[in-house]
């Protein structure tokens, strides 16, 4: 288990800017420092999002699929052309997962599509836009800092940290194995699994040497959850509050999304108490030939220059991460590898050949 001290903790203390803040209720919005969730799903960052929505002083709704995509931050006056058309028939992001939805309905308790028209209508940048969306989930929620948790929003871990000094990427690790694991549980087959754990941690620890990167173990969550939440809050300058720990013992609140109650296949509602049930659970329920194939995985050269990382394997970033790897007991299949890659091609390009556009090339690849 890691030592918490070892967590690479960055800048100092996130400072409070009036210039560019709003009051509401009592209340002055921190608009420069905004935080910012990202990395590989199923690394516990539903249940960060739970624990921040609980502190009276920060707001964290669903899954947005809005600060993940390259094209709305990177140039604003294609996004002011685009807008409308992205609502409609979706923007794929630049990662392994093309998530192409922009807004998916699980967050439109806050944000719509008129109010996402009406922020860009009033903005002048993409920092005013992204300002305008902080400001008006702020108002009608009546806190003062904003979060935002999509797994994917390490894809634009880069353009985010440029645009906010002050705010804060927050990357949950956790170890691999148990992370494909519960993917495969959800129906993903191995390759896509491990793909997904290395392509978007890959993307994440990027941003490691910025002063504004935090990253924590999930076991560390699981195990120690109060002496976690207190560094992460220290980082925001905000007290920590004893209700973030506080389960609510019922259902995840509305605006955090279902998925977890319609898939029997999650273990840990994240509304509940915090449990370290899931820790180690590759050990049984991983067989030789699916651990044969996560160990061969490694980015390709396309992958790492987009995740601006080296050609990590699965065992290399695992061991970077500071988790101890297991031998491989049989070497993976040829003929299983050569079948995954060839699916994955297909689920990769699909979505753009049926659009007329050109296919996209393997981040991720196996090596027998």
């Amino acid at each position: 288990m890691s030592d918490l001290s070892s967590v690479p903790m960055g800048a100092p203390n996130l400072g409070h800017d009036t210039h560019n803040s709003a009051t509401v209720i009592g209340k002055t919005q921190r608009l420069e420092s905004p935080i910012f969730v990202g990395g590989a799903g199923s690394s516990g960052s539903s249940l960060l999002a739970v624990l921040f929505n609980r502190h009276p002083q920060v707001y964290c709704g669903a899954e947005a699929s809005l600060f993940n995509k390259s094209a709305i931050l990177d140039d604003f006056e294609l996004l002011k052309r685009k807008l409308d058309t992205w609502l409609r028939n979706g923007l794929p992001t630049d990662g392994f997962a093309l998530y192409p939805k922009v807004l998916p309905h699980a967050e439109r308790d806050l944000l719509t599509p008129d109010v996402l028209t009406r922020c860009l209508r009033d903005s002048a940048n993409t920092r005013q836009f992204i300002d305008a969306i902080q400001r008006s989930c702020l108002t009608a929620s009546g806190k003062k800092i904003f979060a935002e948790k999509t797994p994917s929003n390490a894809y634009c871990f880069r353009q985010l940290g440029d645009l906010y000094p002050q705010g804060l990427l927050v990357h949950p690790i956790r170890d691999g194995r148990d992370v494909v694991c519960s993917f495969m549980r959800r129906g993903f087959d191995v390759f896509f699994a491990t793909s997904a754990w290395l392509y978007n941690v890959a993307c994440a620890l990027s941003c490691r040497e910025r002063p504004n990167y935090f990253e924590y173990r999930y076991e560390d969550l699981a195990q120690r959850p109060e002496a976690v939440l207190q560094q992460i809050c220290e980082r925001i300058s905000i007290p920590f509050d004893d209700r973030m720990l506080e389960s609510a013992n019922v259902e995840a609140k509305p605006e955090l999304g279902d998925s977890w109650r319609s898939n029997p296949v999650w273990r840990n509602n994240p509304a509940t108490n915090i449990n370290p049930k899931s820790i180690g659970q590759y050990k049984t329920e991983f067989n030789e030939a699916d651990y044969a194939i996560f160990c061969a995985v490694r980015l390709s050269d396309v992958g790492a220059r987009r995740a601006g990382a080296p050609n990590y394997s699965t065992v290399e970033l695992l061991e970077l991460l500071g988790y101890s790897t297991d031998p491989v007991s049989k070497r993976a299949s040829w003929a299983r590898a050569r079948y995954l890659e060839l699916r994955d091609m297909y689920r990769r390009n699909k979505y753009f050949l049926r659009r007329g556009r050109l296919p996209r090339r393997a981040l991720t690849k196996i090596v027998v």
